[in-house]
């Protein structure tokens, strides 16, 4: 295995590490989740079509990962409570998602 090799396994990142989004950029994501559920998509249909039109990375991952679990059958506020997502929404976000 080469230096330049040995150096990318390294810093590859963990596909299980808790994934950090901006704050800032959460209030438009709810305000187009909104948007999309209030003209009836279903949830998964609309977190799939945000992930496909998001333009940060990280954002982009962590709902890729918020469909791959609804798909499984799990619920958006469980999903949102998870490790994976622990840092990017607040847990009083969580809470109204889970108040309804």
């Amino acid at each position: 295995m080469s230096f330049w090799d040995d150096l990318l396994e390294r810093v590859k990142p963990d596909p299980l590490a808790p994934i950090v989004v901006k704050p800032a950029l959460l209030v438009p994501f709810f305000r187009r989740l909104s948007a999309m559920l209030t003209a009836g998509i279903s949830i998964s249909r609309a977190l799939d079509f945000l992930a496909g039109s998001e333009d940060d990375a990280k954002l982009t991952s962590a709902l890729d990962y918020m469909v791959g679990q609804i798909h499984a059958g799990r619920s958006l506020s469980k999903t949102m409570r998870s490790s994976r997502l622990e840092l990017v929404f607040p847990p009083i976000i969580v809470s109204l998602i889970a108040v309804g």
